[in-house]
Parts: C-alpha cells; sequence; structure tokens
C-alpha cells in the first residue's frame, strides 16, 4: 500500500516543529510507514518539519515516529526518543535504521537468539541489546555483516570469583565481527547482560556492554561472519 494524505492530521495545531499529528493506516506494516520517504509529497500540504511528532495507529498497534528531516518533497523518519517498546528478537532479527534505531532489542529465547546489525554506513544508529530470557540451549549472538566490524571493549563479571570484571577488547587489527554468550565462559546469556552499538563509520561498530560469564571466561568477540 501507500501513504494516504487524508490519514494525516495535525491534532494539536502547534506550527511545524512542535506538531504532533496521527496518522492512521489499518494496511501498511510499521517497517512500510518508518521506511524513508513514505510520507513524501506531505511538505507542501500538511508543513511537516524536522522534530514534528507523528502518532501512527496501524496494523501492528500505535506507535511514535520523529520527522527526522523534509527537503524537496523527501520526508526522513524515525522513532521517537523513548516511545518505542523494546523489540523481541526472537530466534533470528535483522536490524533496519528504520524500523529500530534507537531502539533496545531483546535477546528472547531460550534457544537462542542471533540479532544481525544492519551494514555500518556512519549513519549514527544506535541499538541496545539486551538479554531477556536465559539461554538454556545454543547462544545469544549479535554480528555484523559483510566486512563490518567493531570495535570498542566488553567487560566481563566472572561470577565464580567475586564477581572480578575483565575487559575484553575489539581492536582495529582483530576484524571481529561477533560477540556470542555462550552460556559458559563468554557469556552466561542471562538476563540483564547487554551490549550497546552505534554506527560511527563506514565499516565500523562501536560497542560496549557488560556481560557475566563463568569457568575459564574468554572473550566474546570472535571473526566467525
Amino acid at each position: 500500500m501507500a501513504f494516504t494524505k487524508a490519514n494525516l492530521l495535525n491534532s494539536t495545531g502547534m506550527p511545524p516543529g512542535k506538531a504532533e499529528y496521527v496518522y492512521t493506516s489499518d494496511t501498511d506494516t510499521r517497517s512500510t510507514v518508518a521506511a524513508v520517504g513514505y510520507f513524501n509529497n506531505t511538505d507542501d500540504d500538511q508543513n511537516l518539519a524536522a522534530d514534528d511528532t507523528i502518532k501512527v495507529i496501524g496494523d501492528e498497534g500505535g506507535y511514535d515516529l520523529t520527522v527526522v528531516s523534509v527537503s524537496s518533497g523527501s520526508v526522513t523518519t524515525g522513532p521517537a526518543t523513548n516511545s518505542a517498546k523494546p523489540v523481541a528478537a526472537g530466534g533470528t532479527l535483522t536490524l533496519t535504521k528504520a524500523t529500530h534505531d534507537g531502539r533496545t532489542i531483546v535477546f528472547d529465547t531460550a534457544a537462542g537468539s542471533v540479532i544481525t546489525l544492519p551494514a555500518a554506513s556512519g549513519s549514527g544508529m544506535k541499538f541496545r541489546c539486551v538479554v531477556s530470557i536465559l539461554a538454556t540451549s545454543n547462544s545469544h549472538i549479535l554480528q555484523c555483516v559483510g566486512t563490518d566490524m567493531m570495535q570498542g571493549a566488553c567487560g566481563i563479571v566472572d561470577t565464580d570469583t567475586g564477581d572480578a570484571t575483565i575487559q575484553f577488547a575489539a581492536l582495529v587489527g582483530d576484524t571481529f565481527d561477533t560477540v556470542t554468550m555462550n552460556r559458559t565462559t563468554t557469556g552466561l546469556g542471562a538476563p540483564g547482560d547487554y551490549v550497546e552499538v552505534e554506527d560511527i563509520v563506514s565499516g565500523v561498530w562501536a560497542i560496549r556492554g557488560v556481560i557475566r560469564a563463568s569457568g575459564s571466561v574468554a572473550t566474546p568477540f570472535s571473526s566467525a561472519v
């Protein structure tokens, strides 16, 4: 389907940049509505402007979008700050900027969740990936695509030795592209463990996190893609 102008209404009467719109769509999915260009050709008629909020009532429930920019008939939106609920990764989930930027993604499957990042381009995308369900088989995994790599550090809390913390680094020469919580030495995959990533430059995700582990703890980073 496509954008319907009649379904976009300024609910507050505030001027552009401070306005709140309501948009109703019974047929388009969240990823379709949030995609760049969905609200194109509204700038002349509806006066959408950067920082406006669009409250969407759609086929996947209600959610908020923020207008990022409006230029020459092209409208770009993104998730409204702190408005979106955590996203369940399930068995596998491939993240996108349009749908997941700025959101918390949860490793929520006892058989292990695999989360795949989009290609890094220096866009500033940010994702917080948090364990919500203990992995009892397989592993919780966060991975890049293509030749992208992770750079930064992740703290491992050794639960066997008085919660001693060890920092493991992902350096330029390492070309690490994957974090694996294997349920023991590289991460228990237990609720509360997390990693955060940010798209800082083409091909590179900045990463940090805190993960609990047991046994002879080891780096959660690897080159596995």
